[in-house]
């Protein structure tokens, strides 16, 4: 069973401490693992990482719809990782761990309440993360959702049996302080600068990050600076849409960084160290605004070689990626004009330009249902719309 560790020096009491991010699909993948700060497996990060595992609750994969976020935290300080997910209903969720070793296998779920009843903030992007706001030395917990407010629910019990009472809405420099429209519940809280207060720090659905400076005390925090954006080499930072921050001390220097060092540190020192990026389309928000770009993307691939696309499409298929293979049927069926042929092209180191052709079979309606290549013969599995159900593959020999 796969284990699950984070944490950095110097992480204040109650914060998440998680070296970790995850990606939603319909369930819940684990996509970074990190070291224990306190066992200190390694003093530097890495960048290579297993496959993604899927989160389970008594062994179902953990599914709360769409726009789940979510966060490990160490719930009641036993040392083991809970899972702390806001739902994009407005509803958080805790799923705690069943022993004392991390697993990915939670408990069942419960929602997490404030004085008898469950927490919801708003009814839509809901982000939630835990931190001492009122400086009695216990975790509250921070959330905010589609009402654009942040408030923070105090802990009136103890931090190894966190309860919480009535909400307190966080005040700017007039009134209560409100996210912009793009952030939903996109936060983190950390001490950004240092100075013994938690600052805010956002993103939003553009892909921005923003801090907003902590001006008021340990026990009553005011979020009254403009908002600053974070910049890279002078220029604003601004990741793929729907930025979601998590702040954590990735190097372990003892200052705070969030997830998006990773990405940097992979291009400059790690794997992706000397590549061409030129030649990679890696700005989501890009092909969202200029949907072309993202129809021009797979025809490179296409034509780059077909043969490789389709392999590709149905090695994911087997991971449990579905859309390749449709979007591979979509090229072929475009190239085919309607016949029992297509073809498959393929672009040499050299520039030169091979065309090869294909044979077909369709079902009843017309759609793809198989099709045979110089050594892999398909067989396709359809719905009623020609979306893809299943695929066998055999050898030309078979």
């Amino acid at each position: 069973m796969k284990t699950l560790s984070s944490g950095h020096p110097g992480c204040k009491s109650g914060i998440d401490c998680s070296l970790s991010r995850f990606v939603l699909n319909s369930t819940l993948s684990l996509m970074l693992v990190a070291t224990n700060a306190a066992v200190m497996i390694a003093a530097t990060p890495t960048l290579t990482f297993d496959s993604p595992s899927a989160l389970s609750a008594e062994g179902v994969p953990i599914n709360l719809g769409s726009h789940a976020s979510p966060r490990l935290v160490d719930w009641n300080g036993d040392g083991a990782l809970d899972l702390l997910l806001a739902g994009g209903d407005g509803y958080i969720w805790l799923f705690r761990q069943g022993g004392p070793a991390n697993s990915t296998d939670f408990l069942a779920g419960t929602r997490v309440t404030a004085s008898g009843s469950p927490i919801r903030v708003g009814t839509g992007y809901t982000g939630c993360c835990l931190a001492d706001m009122d400086g009695d030395g216990r975790s509250d917990l921070v959330a905010a959702g589609n009402d654009n407010r942040v408030r923070y629910f105090s802990n009136i019990e103890t931090l190894s049996s966190p309860a919480f009472g009535s909400s307190v809405v966080i005040r700017g420099n007039r009134g209560p302080f409100v996210l912009p429209d793009t952030v939903g519940g996109r936060i983190d809280v950390a001490d950004w600068d240092g100075d013994g207060l938690w600052d805010l720090i956002t993103g939003d659905f553009n892909g921005y990050l923003t801090w907003y400076r902590n001006t008021g005390t340990t026990s009553s925090p005011v979020f009254g600076a403009m908002g600053l954006p974070f910049k890279r080499s002078g220029s604003t930072l601004q990741e793929p849409y729907n930025t979601h921050p998590r702040i954590f001390d990735f190097n372990q220097d003892g200052v705070p960084s969030h997830w998006s060092a990773a990405y940097d540190a992979y291009w400059s020192s790690g794997a992706g160290a000397g590549f061409d990026r030129h030649w990679l389309r890696d700005n989501l928000k890009f092909c969202i605004e200029a949907p072309q770009e993202a129809f021009a993307t797979l025809s490179n691939q296409y034509f780059t070689s077909s043969d490789a696309m389709l392999q590709l499409a149905a090695v994911r298929w087997h991971k449990g990626i579905t859309s390749c293979i449709n979007q591979f049927l979509l090229f072929a069926d475009v190239y085919s004009m309607g016949t029992n042929q297509t073809f498959f092209y393929r672009v040499d180191t050299i520039g030169c330009v091979t065309r090869t052709v294909v044979e077909l079979q369709r079902d009843a309606r017309g759609h793809i249902c198989g099709l045979t290549t110089a050594s892999t013969h398909y067989d396709l599995l359809l719905d009623a719309e020609g979306n893809v159900l299943d695929i066998q593959q055999r050898g030309n020999a078979d």
